[in-house]
């Protein structure tokens, strides 16, 4: 019997098997089987197969857009971005964003990543002194993207503090559902924050206003993007008493709820070089400290996330590793040793910044892997960085 005349039951039942990146691939055979791919019933049935094996860990990209702090990016620079990834289908592709409508425009504007969650990003086209920027929230896999309408009264400000939520059941395959979250800087003498929520399922904007906690009711700083668990957005931020994580769940209460994080006591008043991220659903943070040549990698995880309790999870010398490949060099020798990101599943991976280089280190094994090489500049610093993780479920999150 030839395929073609197969009942459209049992083709469900044979292309379900597959890995993920050959049913996208199927899409291009005929039309019927994009249709059958593309069915709703489909997908669920899919996820509902892959779920349920045990072998099955989703694949993990980590996205590293690098801009610069002393001038706006080049069109190259916003076009290509640097990513590892374990994606069977990411791992041999350069990503642009390209794809992105405002490309498609004679004279392109920087854009850059924003903000991540799951296996989505939002990207934010920045049009200099226009009132007209956009935001897009994308997946990088399948090029697929949704533009956000203009918001109401506002127009788009420097070092904006943005986050993204999915939610729903398993994200409401074969859609996902999701905020979008802003957070305006405000003066010294503000005693409440003001937060922007575009809802995927009203398709509209709202605005917030949350009482800030007193410990930061002066001008403050958001650090980079947000990190989003328990469906709430955490960033560091400075305060009265040095550096805190600051939390935003949009879900709870009427405007939601802004609360406070103190960080690990060692960190208290040196966060300028703290990675914030999360492993195993559970927030880290980890830093580089010392001097040369005695430099140490600190993690540490919030054991109590209620309370705020941290507990050391990982103290390993730099000097000590031992790099797994025979490309290698002197990393003690730089003094832009940062940690970019922590891996979501393995909780003995981490990976950082030398320079110019992107290592994978396995903190178990005291090995380091040169992964990559990125952009390079002189002026580099830590509000140069732009790291964000992604976690690809077994069927990618569609935006429309």
């Amino acid at each position: 019997m030839q395929i073609d005349n197969l009942p459209d039951s049992l083709l469900i039942e044979i292309l379900k098997r597959l890995p993920c990146q050959f049913v996208l691939r199927s899409k291009t055979v005929c039309k019927r089987w994009l249709s059958l791919v593309s069915d709703p019933f489909f997908i669920r049935c899919f996820v509902h197969h892959h779920q349920h094996d045990v072998n099955h860990s989703p694949p993990f990209t980590l996205v590293h857009q690098f801009y610069y702090w002393h001038h706006h990016v080049t069109e190259t620079a916003c076009r290509k971005i640097h990513a590892v990834s374990e994606h069977p289908i990411l791992q041999t592709r350069e990503f642009f964003l390209d794809f992105l409508p405002c490309f498609q425009h004679p004279d392109p504007w920087p854009i850059r990543i924003v903000a991540s969650h799951g296996d989505l990003v939002v990207c934010h086209d920045n049009k200099l002194y226009s009132h007209q920027s956009k935001y897009y929230v994308c997946n990088l896999l399948t090029k697929q993207w949704r533009a956000l309408p203009p918001i109401p009264g506002r127009h788009v400000e420097d070092d904006m503090a943005i986050g993204l939520v999915l939610y729903g059941d398993e994200y409401d395959l074969p859609m996902v559902s999701y905020k979008v979250v802003r957070i305006l800087k405000l003066g010294s003498r503000s005693s409440h924050l003001i937060s922007e929520i575009f809802s995927s399922d009203t398709g509209e904007w709202t605005e917030s206003s949350l009482p800030c906690p007193p410990s930061i009711r002066r001008f403050w700083q958001f650090r980079t993007s947000a990190v989003t668990v328990n469906n709430a957005l955490h960033w560091i931020i400075n305060g009265n008493n040095g550096e805190t994580v600051i939390v935003l769940d949009p879900f709870t209460g009427i405007n939601g709820e802004c609360r406070l994080i103190d960080p690990p006591l060692e960190l208290k008043f040196e966060m300028a070089h703290v990675c914030l991220g999360t492993c195993r659903e559970k927030l880290r943070m980890s830093t580089i400290k010392g001097v040369h040549p005695n430099r140490m990698l600190k993690v540490w995880e919030l054991q109590d996330y209620e309370n705020g309790k941290w507990l050391l999870q990982n103290r390993i010398c730099l000097k000590e590793m031992v790099f797994v490949t025979d490309y290698q060099f002197d990393m003690l020798e730089f003094s832009t040793n940062l940690v970019l990101s922590f891996h979501p599943k393995d909780g003995d991976v981490v990976y950082l910044r030398c320079h110019n280089h992107i290592m994978k280190c396995n903190m178990r094994k005291g090995t380091l892997e040169v992964v990559t090489k990125c952009l390079g500049d002189p002026t580099f610093v830590i509000r140069t960085l732009t790291v964000f993780p992604l976690v690809h479920p077994c069927w990618p999150s569609l935006t429309a």
